[in-house]
C-alpha cells in the first residue's frame, strides 16, 4: 500500500520531468568543452578541452563521485534495506498466518528472485562502469600514463551502454510479471490467449456433439435403457 502511494502517477511524471533537465544540466560542461582539432591532415577528432590539468582531474573526480560512486553506495544501501525488510523475521511472521503453505512458498520464491535481481543489477553496473573508472584512477594517480588507444575506448563506451541495455533482459529473466507484460506489448500473449479460448470453444463443441448423439440422452427415461446404453458404451 505504501509503496503504491509513493509511486503514483503524478509523482511519477514530477521525477521524470526534473532528471530530465537535470541530466541537461549535469552534460553542459561536455558540450562547452569539446571542440574539434586538427590531429594531421584529413584527421580532426572532437576532443574534450579544459584550460588546464588541474580543471580536467576536477571535473573527471566530480563525474566519478556524482556518477559512478554515489549511484553504488546508494543501490548497495537501498537494496540492503530492501532485502532485509523482505526477509525479516516481522514480515514472515505477519505472512505466515495468512496464507496457505503453497502461497507461503510461492511469495518467498517470488522474494528470493526480487534478491537475484537486484544483485545482479548491481553487478552489471560495477562492471560495466569499472573500465573507465579505473582507467581515470590509474591515468591520475600513477607516474606512468596509459596510452588509450581506440580500440581500448570503443570497448569502454560499449561497457558503458551496457549497463543500460542489460536491464530489460535482467528484468525479463528474473520477473514474471515483467515478461508477461512485454509479451502482451508485443501481441504474442495476445494470440495464444486468442489460440487457448479457440481450442476450448472447439472442445467445447465436439463434447456437445458427442453428448447429443450418445444413446444415453437419445434412450427413454427408464433406468432399463440407460443400463443397456451405459454398457454398449
Amino acid at each position: 500500500m505504501r509503496a503504491h502511494l509513493l509511486c503514483c502517477r503524478k509523482r511519477v511524471r514530477l521525477v521524470i520531468g526534473a532528471l530530465w533537465p537535470l541530466s541537461a544540466l549535469l552534460a553542459t560542461p561536455n558540450l562547452v568543452y569539446h571542440e574539434i582539432q586538427m590531429a594531421k591532415p584529413g584527421f580532426a577528432p572532437c576532443i574534450m578541452n579544459f584550460p588546464s590539468f588541474q580543471a580536467f582531474v576536477f571535473f573527471k573526480y566530480t563525474e566519478f563521485l556524482l556518477f559512478y560512486l554515489l549511484p553504488l553506495i546508494v543501490q548497495c544501501v537501498l537494496y540492503t534495506i530492501v532485502g532485509r525488510r523482505l526477509f525479516s523475521a516481522e514480515s514472515f511472521r505477519s505472512m505466515a498466518p495468512a496464507v496457505g503453505r503453497e502461497k507461503y512458498a510461492r511469495s518467498v520464491k517470488a522474494r528470493r528472485g526480487v534478491i537475484k535481481m537486484l544483485v545482479a543489477g548491481v553487478t552489471v553496473y560495477f562492471i560495466s562502469f569499472s573500465p573507465h573508472q579505473v582507467l581515470l584512477l590509474y591515468n591520475t594517480l600513477s607516474g606512468r600514463r596509459f596510452e588509450e588507444t581506440w580500440t581500448y575506448l570503443i570497448f569502454v563506451n560499449l561497457m558503458a551502454y551496457t549497463s543500460s541495455a542489460c536491464n530489460p533482459l535482467l528484468y525479463s529473466v528474473f520477473s514474471h510479471k515483467f515478461r508477461a507484460k512485454f509479451l502482451a506489448i508485443l501481441g504474442l500473449r495476445r494470440r495464444r490467449a486468442v489460440r487457448g479460448s479457440g481450442l476450448t470453444s472447439s472442445n467445447k463443441k465436439s463434447d456437445a456433439r458427442r453428448w447429443s448423439s450418445s444413446p444415453i440422452i437419445r434412450g427413454g427415461v427408464g433406468g432399463q435403457s440407460c443400463k443397456t446404453s451405459l454398457t454398449q458404451v
